[in-house]
């Protein structure tokens, strides 16, 4: 803990807030044991920190969920809870329908394409179950440490296998994208990106957690980067006066620099 008890002792002497990463990088698809690890952890940060008024409690960024077995059990609770049968599943997936029982089916990573997939539809929307699931474990962890807990995790801008705004912000207090383009396209899009992740109306503030541009020449080698390629100084003017502006426009209460 001392690296983050230096970081938090600076952040308030000079009026930031803190925007701790608990858990960057995890699998939110965790078995019961792995989460029961993640949620002793995020208490014991909490009870560390509870008095920190500068501070946001990040569990996760950048939200990831590989699906494997460590989740089957889960799987087939989501199962059961969605439909209830054996045959209500059976007609819902139609040739898809797995051969084994409710309660025995296992759990495979799947992407479909196509529109009427139920299957792939159900996997998405079991992605947003664990998302939600993974979360609000962590978040009652850190709420008996630190009652008056802010959370929020990173987001991708738009829906990405299931990382999902609408669908997984659950418990957390704050909705959080991570916005990143090419130059212009990155200012021309922020708004109605922004927007997209606008929970307002579930009284969950929005903004995003993480934007910002590559200026060192390293970056214009003629590779291609997407949108990490090298800006002019102007570009990059341009957009940090942009995005704390549409921001405040749109209505966020907060921007988080990154790179």
């Amino acid at each position: 803990f001392r690296k983050c008890d230096g970081v938090v002792q600076l952040a308030q002497k000079y009026g930031q807030v803190y925007f701790a990463g608990l858990l960057i990088g995890a699998n939110v698809a965790a078995s019961d044991e792995e989460l029961a690890r993640q949620t002793a952890w995020c208490a014991e940060f909490a009870r560390r920190y509870r008095d920190v008024p500068g501070l946001i409690y990040y569990p996760n960024g950048d939200l990831r969920c590989r699906i494997d077995d460590a989740v089957t059990p889960q799987w087939n609770q989501f199962l059961k809870e969605r439909y209830g049968s054996d045959e209500a599943l059976r007609a819902a997936w139609g040739e898809f329908a797995p051969k084994e029982p409710l309660g025995q089916i296992p759990v495979v990573e799947y992407h479909g394409n196509a529109w009427d997939d139920v299957r792939a539809y159900d996997m998405n929307l079991f992605r947003g179950w664990l998302i939600r699931r993974w979360n609000s474990a962590l978040i009652r962890a850190i709420r008996a440490g630190d009652p008056d807990a802010l959370t929020s995790c990173e987001f991708y801008q738009l829906p990405h296998e299931g990382v999902d705004v609408p669908e997984g912000i659950g418990e957390l207090d704050l909705s959080n994208i991570g916005y990143f383009d090419r130059p212009l396209d990155d200012i021309r899009r922020f708004p109605s990106v922004l927007k997209y992740s606008d929970q307002r109306a579930r009284g969950k503030s929005l903004g995003p957690g993480e934007y910002g541009v590559k200026t060192h020449p390293a970056w214009g080698d003629g590779a291609d980067y997407g949108y990490h390629i090298t800006r002019t100084p102007e570009q990059a003017m341009d957009l940090f006066l942009a995005v704390p502006h549409y921001a405040l426009g749109v209505g966020a209460s907060r921007i988080h620099n990154w790179c």
